[in-house]
């Protein structure tokens, strides 16, 4: 696109026509200028996330959502709606099966938990 980038963002505040970055270097955090337009990525939200309640939970079940058919929209080229009209097109989609049989390896130096880690592969043969 022709922009710059910085990525593994943490924090941004804009100053003028740039944007001061806090970005998560290798070792520790760094600051980086950009001149916008850019574009950034970040690693992590700058905020706490809020997890709803129970109350917002029971809320958002007894929420109505509106239903708009294509008489109501109208100036709107229906040839280009729906499956026929969508530029892409899925060829396969799949749920990803995830092995309920994880085992955590935590030890208190990395030395303890390789030598687990290979007697784990050996017990199973994998090398």
């Amino acid at each position: 696109m022709g922009y710059p980038q910085v990525t593994c963002a943490l924090e941004t505040e804009a100053d003028g026509d740039s944007l001061k970055v806090i970005q998560q270097g290798p070792e520790e955090k760094q600051v980086i200028g950009v001149d916008m337009p850019c574009v950034v990525t970040f690693t992590q939200p700058s905020f706490e996330v809020r997890y709803p309640t129970i109350k917002r939970k029971m809320a958002a079940n007894r929420t109505q959502i509106p239903n708009v058919t294509s008489v109501e929209l109208s100036g709107i080229d229906l040839t280009r709606c729906g499956l026929e009209g969508s530029p892409t097109h899925v060829k396969s989609t799949f749920v990803p099966v995830h092995d309920s049989n994880v085992v955590m390896i935590q030890e208190e130096t990395a030395e303890e938990a390789s030598r687990k880690l290979i007697a784990l592969l050996s017990d199973e043969h994998v090398i």
